[in-house]
């Protein structure tokens, strides 16, 4: 699995080139060229030999070990390994080069000793403290188990065969046991053939004799594309199997140096009856990266793993959406911290709840590749336990998070890449959520909220013509459905359901919803706004004439289908006004508003009535002039509006009685109203209403203030002229009738 990581093919030049180089020049020369079969042999010989220096086999098995990794033939290169850590002078590279051989052949339990050896032969080398807090993490993990059950899928098969992934009732996976025929297009990588396509028809009836030319190639290939004679693979489909997404080495090299490199690429098939077309080309195909192992989001989205630069290191995995405006995919976008390490993350699969499976050998894992496990709107990756993950390369899982069902490929024995069938339990279930009018009529284009319990991300879905839309819930996880508002119908239903092993229904009909209408109105700054001025109007042309209580809200009952609202007004001294307009709710249905409007200060010097200016004198009703010049400014305000009609209230402190109080207050309102009559003004647009001293805005009462009861009163509070001056005020609201 290792070749698969670095993810290039370098093209090789005949041995002759190579005829007068020394043999370590030779070798040197093939790990450059990425040929590490035929560099292992010609490292291993030179170790062997009696006539180098120990210092030279030491190196020569450096190399050989090394190669060994590469093409991850762990038995094989444990054997210089461990001569090095006998009997070489171990430095850094050495030790960690050893672990993967330890914990990659089962034997991670003398991890611990060899890190403490090094430690004391090598003191000032800190890293060590590193790999020895690593390899506790390690055992921790090892200890990890997870609910799924695995079966090696195809137990006599010699050659590679990873990355399956179902299609049509069978399986297509990745192998190179399909042999190219007496040429032998081999790959200088492996000495193999190169990976393929196969297919298997019937999964459970996989053991059956081939036809006599696919038994020569060694299995049935997947002949939908042409085979290039090189790597192909691995590929993906979406959801109703209509897209392909197929990996393979670009035609273009990288000629950079003296290396021809190969990358990968991704290819968009589109599938017309049993032909497939590409289709969508992906532009971000470079010959100076890698962009391969896609897998679909969606129809228009793909997940996939690119060495392009800008990553965290490695291979990343990226996003990228089909934008049909332009008729290309958009620029990749990095998945990010969580996802994405320093080291490789790979073989992506998203399930169809939305959850992200993967490969890394990056993240905290027991050796090689592990897979990992983002949920879908989560921020942390979780590693899955054993079976599903062991000390050896652990990739490719595809997995059905509705049935349980999955695949995965490892090389846990003979260092083979095998396929296996896991069976596991569901994550998921899904929901059909149905929404029905108030006629009953069936309401599609309808969102739909759905967000878990306890958290504030939520997702949306629209419901389709058939009313009908549909999410995968998390299994023991409790969810809020909420019908999101519709047009002049604000109050819509909510269901709340924990989610089971069984498929869940909820059925939403709007004629049960609650059709009580409700507007609130508040400043900018949240200050809840009374004695707003509403006027209502209905389908019928009637007219509602309202004014917000003390919380800044009017409610009201709609009075069926036959008087829909239509538009609303909000007027208010000193702001400006509100108008609202009303598409028709649903069918059948009957206004079901909910809205809290803010309304915008007039700002204008010349417009503002500042009621705090019309003040008198003690014991008087005549207006002064300052009071004047805010009552022509209320006279121009009526004028602009003919159909309003106001209230003005005056008001006295507490000093005199009451009664008296009572007649000067009205007195003092009959002189602003008054007024108003004599610039222009209908009398019957204007109130005027005395309230005396029962309206006081500050403690300067009778029962409090010095000067305001009989003197034989004890421990009253003396009020200022300018706290009396207060209740001396005159106030203006606008009248609903």
């Amino acid at each position: 699995m290792r070749n698969q990581i670095v993810l290039v093919l370098a093209l090789f030049c005949t041995s002759s080139l190579f005829a007068q180089i020394s043999r370590g020049a030779y070798g040197t020369q093939l790990m450059t060229q990425y040929h590490y079969s035929k560099a292992f042999d010609v490292w291993s010989d030179l170790a062997e030999s009696e006539d180098e220096s120990w210092e030279r086999k030491l190196n020569y098995a450096r190399n050989a070990a090394d190669c060994a990794l590469h093409l991850n033939q762990l038995e094989l290169g444990m054997k210089w390994s461990e001569l090095i850590v006998q009997y070489g002078d171990l430095n850094y590279l050495d030790v960690i080069r050893h672990i993967q051989f330890l914990r990659g052949t089962g034997r991670a339990g003398e991890v611990e000793k060899l890190i403490h050896n090094a430690m004391q032969d090598n003191p000032e080398e800190s890293r060590f403290q590193l790999e020895l807090e690593r390899d506790a993490q390690v055992i921790h993990l090892l200890q990890d188990t997870s609910k799924f059950e695995i079966e090696r899928f195809r137990r006599d098969v010699e050659s590679d065969e990873f990355a399956a992934i179902p299609f049509d009732g069978g399986l297509v996976y990745m192998t190179n046991g399909i042999r190219s025929g007496i040429l032998g297009f081999l790959d200088q990588w492996t000495g193999k053939e190169f990976n393929s396509l196969t297919l298997i028809e019937d999964v459970d009836n996989h053991s059956a004799e081939l036809p006599f030319l696919p038994r020569l190639q060694g299995g049935v290939s997947f002949d939908a594309f042409d085979r290039l004679y090189t790597h192909m693979g691995p590929i993906s489909f979406n959801g109703n199997e209509t897209q392909a997404l197929l990996t393979r080495n670009a035609s273009e090299l990288d000629s950079t140096g003296e290396i021809r490199i190969s990358r990968l690429q991704l290819e968009v098939f589109q599938r017309t009856g049993e032909d497939w077309k590409v289709n969508r080309p992906f532009k971000w195909n470079s010959t100076r990266n890698s962009h391969g192992h896609g897998t679909f989001v969606d129809d228009n989205q793909v997940v996939f793993m690119s060495d392009r630069p800008g990553g965290y290191g490695g291979t990343d995995l990226y996003r990228s959406y089909w934008d049909s405006i332009s008729g290309s995919w958009t620029v990749p976008e990095n998945l990010g911290a969580a996802v994405n390490t320093k080291g490789n993350e790979l073989f992506p699969h998203v399930t169809i709840s939305g959850n992200l499976f993967f490969a890394s050998d990056g993240h905290p894992g027991a050796g090689g590749l592990d897979v990992y496990l983002l949920v879908n709107g989560g921020q942390v990756v979780n590693r899955l336990g054993y079976p599903i993950n062991t000390h050896w390369d652990d990739f490719a899982f595809w997995f059905d998070d509705l049935t349980g069902d999955g695949w995965l490929s490892s090389d846990r024995n003979e260092r083979i890449d095998a396929i296996y069938k896991v069976v596991g339990e569901p994550m998921v279930s899904e929901v059909e959520i149905s929404l029905v009018s108030c006629d009953g009529s069936a309401l599609g284009g309808a969102l739909i909220q759905v967000r878990k319990e306890g958290e504030e991300l939520s997702t949306e879905h629209v419901t389709n013509d058939e009313g009908k839309s549909s999410f995968f819930g998390f299994i023991g996880v409790d969810y809020e459905v909420r019908v999101m508002p519709l047009s002049n119908f604000e109050n819509t239903p909510v269901a709340r359901v924990r989610i089971g092993g069984e498929d869940v229904k909820i059925e939403f009909d709007l004629s049960e919803s609650n059709f009580e209408n409700r507007l609130e109105f508040i400043t900018s700054d949240g200050v809840q706004l009374s004695d707003v001025l509403l006027k209502i109007e209905n389908s019928n042309g009637e007219v509602l004439r309202a004014v917000t209580n003390e919380e800044g809200v009017f409610q009201w009952a709609s009075d069926g289908v036959e008087s829909i609202v239509v538009t609303a007004s909000a007027s208010l001294i000193n702001y400006q006004d509100f108008q609202l307009e009303f598409a028709p709710p649903p069918p059948g249905c009957s206004s079901s508003i909910a809205e809290t409007i803010v309304l915008n200060e007039n700002k204008l010097e010349d417009m503002r009535i500042d009621l705090d200016l019309i003040l008198y004198d003690l014991g008087s009703a005549s207006l002064r002039p300052s009071s004047k010049v805010e009552l022509d400014k209320l006279v121009q305000y009526l004028q602009s509006k003919p159909d309003l009609k106001v209230e003005l209230s005056s008001h006295t402190d507490c000093r005199n009685d009451q009664v008296s109080n009572q007649r000067l207050s009205q007195a003092r309102a009959e002189s602003c109203v008054n007024y108003i009559i004599q610039q222009g003004i209908s009398a019957d647009r204007i109130v005027a209403k005395g309230y005396g001293e029962t309206r006081l805005t500050n403690a300067c009462s009778d029962e409090r203030a010095c000067g305001c009861v009989p003197t034989s009163v004890e421990d009253c509070e003396p009020c200022s002229e300018a706290q009396h001056q207060q209740n001396r005020r005159t106030e203006l609201r606008l009248l609903a009738e």
